[in-house]
């Protein structure tokens, strides 16, 4: 027998794993990977063999195949056993006339080295008979995974055998074992064996599980193969031989197998194989195979934007994510500006910024004075730091957590990321018509300013970055796939948009947005791959009413509308402390020079003093506790939304003013036989008092309780400089909010393991997070040879010190989240694999509901 070889060899491939950059460091693998391991044994009349999983692995069930050439060699044995179990063990025999064989024996394991997963095995035994017949099946909670059966004849000298002719499933839930002695008596017991698994943590839902199953022709030597399913792995099979005639001497089994292509070790179907044996009984072979599909493993982000540099008239942000990817401007020698041309190095895609920001010292050629001041008022009022970046080789200073307008999404920094679990990633369109006229335009395909050319522009160059990199991602159109790329250890990227006016409607006069038009664009979207969808952003639009929170978006809202926000006092029990000023601030991007110049604004016309409307909710003393949008949800806009729920799309409700948000929860919930999910794809939980989370644009306890019992996720964000504790400890009052403890939900899910994910925002107007600061261990983050440093060219990070500089450096931040207190009964390390890393697997199941429930809305 060979089994340490193959044990070893199981133990090679998860090596090779490691090496391949699956690993980054303890407890960053792949939490589950089901393989199949194999031994051959020695020749004899009766051939005994198994297979011995290595430590980590659990045995989900296991085969055997006679390998005879002349008269045959019948099973007797194919059984879990060892301690534990830990083995799978098989046994066959010749039969009346000799025809010594080996044996090749298979188990299928399940690799879970953070011991996630309970899996148990039952056993019966029947009576002594010529023909016994013995079943089991698992316990409730459990799933079947697999089954075996042993058949205990008597092994003295002279005595025939009894031999197995059935070991299958019978049931979704039990198994079934049969033997016969065959021309000689030998009566004799059989015991059956099931297998069954379930989840470790509370919360987690159970494997999905088919049986599928697939029936030979009539035939003296029948053989059979039942396919693994589409979208799910195949844990276990069994087969049982059946005789074609009813006063035959019978069919025994030779062979009930996962069957594997040469160099996987991936089962693509459960192969089975009869004979009938010194005696003509011809028969068919029928045989089953078990699938499951296992809780999807890893993180989301639930908010990115690779193609920055394409929006806002390609002039906001600078560098692209890879080599190929369109750039807006270059420097080139002689005094040449490029413009829109496929970058070919790193030096094209981040070298320096002088281009895109204007600055007419360092890039005479392409520099803009007024696009330069711009860009400098946003970096030097937002974060103070120098306005000059040299960018790639030697990335000096950027990026660094606070820098708000470079490329923070080179490729390898997002396979960094992926190396770190980062299993779904949304990758959004963003743009802003105003601040696009603002500082651009940049070449004539990236300077386009408005709302559709600029994300079609960028989800066109997603795409085209994704199909260059798909052993890292691939994007993903449906909940299967999904699951399929998740589950091969990649990025599923979800197309998303995220814009101030979807289809430019705001250009379409007043009562002109007619259902027809709302489903021409919408559907256009579709067809474009787009699946997430924001239908508000950072002006009012013809849907509803943009969230109150930064003072700049008041002027866009003018540049688009024609007029500035409604504003009115908040309740006080809303926590809305937040206020928004009139005039203008001497800092402000769009001083009145540059909004006269570029924008063709009045150089008169400031901001009204706030609020502007009666202010119906101010408190008994007669204060106005803070500001929200008056706007709410029109009725075009609920037509938005249900057509958008008709095609199944992801709906963000981040962004709208707390009116909308009301109202567009009010329609999901109405959705007949448990509503439809809603996200808030990158928000953080309202504080009255607190910056940053005192508006109307964080989102309430209600609303975040509301969306969970619809099934929805919350990203939490990262983009207001918040170190790694500080979102520990937020991200558990989430799970708190969003019913965990409360039973907040009528008549769905109170617990759902992952329904928070990470909303980075990465490459928008904001920072990523900061490194460790008040801390007694300022250095959290341990690097070692298999979790080195983040390295580019000539730069090395240490998030220690630098925070995440750049998306890969998520990996580094959850790291670090591990050693959170957080709070809530649960600490970091609870958090992370008991929550974050269960987020792939919610967002799936999410648009399994989804899919599942857009036939209903109305």
């Amino acid at each position: 027998m060979q089994h340490t070889t193959t044990a070893a060899t199981f133990c090679t491939r998860r090596l090779r794993f490691i090496a391949a950059g699956l690993l980054l460091g303890a407890g960053l693998a792949q939490a589950q990977d089901v393989r199949v391991l194999s031994s051959n044994s020695a020749v004899a009349n009766q051939p005994t063999g198994a297979v011995i999983l290595p430590a980590g692995a659990k045995l989900l069930s296991g085969g055997a195949k006679a390998n005879w050439t002349v008269s045959g060699s019948l099973l007797t044995q194919s059984q879990p056993s060892g301690p534990g179990p830990n083995a799978w063990a098989a046994g066959a025999k010749d039969h009346l006339v000799a025809d010594p064989a080996s044996l090749t024996v298979y188990a299928v394991a399940l690799s879970d080295s953070r011991d996630t997963w309970d899996v148990m095995v039952w056993q019966q035994t029947s009576a002594v008979a010529p023909n016994p017949v013995a079943s089991i099946g698992v316990a409730a909670g459990y799933v079947m995974t697999g089954g075996g059966c042993v058949v205990n004849w008597k092994q003295d000298r002279g005595s025939a055998g009894n031999l197995l002719t059935a070991s299958y499933p019978i049931s979704n839930t039990a198994w079934e074992c049969r033997s016969k002695d065959h021309g000689a008596a030998n009566p004799s017991s059989i015991t059956a064996y099931v297998i069954g698994i379930r989840p470790k943590l509370a919360g987690v839902p159970l494997p999905l599980m088919q049986i599928t199953s697939a029936r030979s022709i009539v035939e003296a030597h029948p053989s059979a193969l039942a396919p693994a399913l589409a979208g799910f792995t195949l844990s276990g099979g069994g087969a049982r031989a059946v005789t074609a005639q009813p006063d035959g001497a019978g069919q025994l089994l030779t062979a009930s197998f996962p069957e594997v292509a040469a160099g996987s070790a991936i089962a693509s179907g459960w192969r089975a194989a009869s004979k009938d044996h010194a005696y003509a009984s011809p028969g068919a072979v029928e045989v089953f195979a078990i699938n499951v599909r296992l809780p999807l493993d890893g993180w989301v982000d639930l908010h990115t934007h690779p193609m920055s540099h394409l929006a806002f008239g390609g002039k906001l942000f600078h560098g692209a994510p890879d080599v190929g990817s369109l750039v807006p401007a270059a420097e080139r020698p002689f005094l040449q500006c490029a413009k829109d041309f496929r970058s070919t190095s790193i030096v094209d895609a981040l070298g320096v910024d002088g281009p895109t920001h204007g600055n007419p010292t360092i890039s005479p050629a392409c520099g803009d004075f007024d696009r330069h001041v711009a860009v400098l008022g946003m970096e030097k009022f937002k974060l103070g730091i120098p306005g000059v970046r040299l960018g790639a080789p030697v990335f000096v200073p950027w990026p660094a957590h606070n820098d708000w307008l470079h490329q923070k999404m080179w490729f390898e920094w997002i396979d960094r990321a992926r190396a770190g679990r980062l299993r779904v990633m949304v990758a959004l369109s963003h743009n802003n018509r105003t601040l696009g006229d603002l500082v651009g335009p940049g070449g004539p395909i990236s300077g386009v300013t408005d709302d559709v050319r600029s994300s079609d522009l960028q989800i066109a160059e997603i795409k085209s970055f994704v199909g260059r990199h798909l052993n890292m991602m691939e994007v993903a159109l449906t909940p299967a796939d999904v699951y399929r790329i998740a589950q091969s250890g990649r990025i599923a990227g979800i197309l998303g948009v995220e814009l101030d006016n979807i289809g430019n409607w705001n250009r379409l006069p007043p009562g002109a947005l007619a259902p027809p038009i709302i489903r021409g664009e919408l559907q256009r979207l579709h067809n474009q791959g787009v699946r997430y969808v924001f239908p508000v952003h950072l002006t009012d639009n013809v849907v509803g009413g943009t969230a109150i929170y930064d003072r700049m978006f008041n002027w866009a809202n003018y540049y688009e509308t024609g007029r500035f926000w409604t504003v009115e006092c908040a309740r006080a029990g809303d926590d809305i402390t937040l206020k928004v000023a009139g005039g203008v601030d001497a800092e402000d991007v769009f001083s009145t020079p540059l909004r006269v110049k570029k924008l063709r604004m009045d150089g008169t016309v400031y901001p009204p003093p706030t609020p502007t409307t009666a202010p119906p909710n101010v408190s008994p003393t007669g204060a106005c506790p803070g500001h929200r949008n008056a706007r709410g949800l029109t009725p075009e806009g609920q037509t938005v939304l249900r057509e958008m729920m008709k095609l199944g799309m992801l709906i963000d409700v981040d962004h709208m003013d707390e009116y909308t948000m009301n109202s567009a929860i009010n329609i999901a919930e109405q959705v007949p036989e448990g509503g439809y999910p809603l996200l808030s794809g990158h928000n953080s939980l309202r504080k009255a008092g607190v910056k940053d989370t005192e508006s109307e644009r964080a989102i309430s306890a209600v609303n975040l309780t509301r969306i969970a019992c619809l099934g929805g996720m919350l990203g939490l964000g990262t983009g207001r400089s918040v170190d790694a504790h500080d979102w520990a400890r937020e991200y558990a009052e989430a799970y708190f909010n969003m019913g965990r403890y409360t039973g907040a939900c009528p008549n769905t899910m109170t617990q759902a393991a992952g329904r928070i994910a990470i909303g980075s925002d990465t490459n928008t107007l904001g920072p990523t997070p900061p490194p460790p600061r008040n801390r007694s261990n300022p250095t959290p983050v341990v690097y070692s040879a298999a979790f080195p440093r983040s390295r580019t060219g000539a730069k090395e990070w240490d998030y220690n010190r630098e925070g995440v500089a750049h998306y890969g450096m998520y990996s580094d931040f959850i790291e670090d989240v591990r050693t959170a207190p957080a709070g809530f009964g649960m600490n970091g390390g609870t958090l992370v694999e008991d929550q974050l890393m269960r987020s792939a697997d919610h967002f799936y199941r999410m648009w399994l509901t989804i899919d599942r429930q857009k036939s209903k809305v109305r």
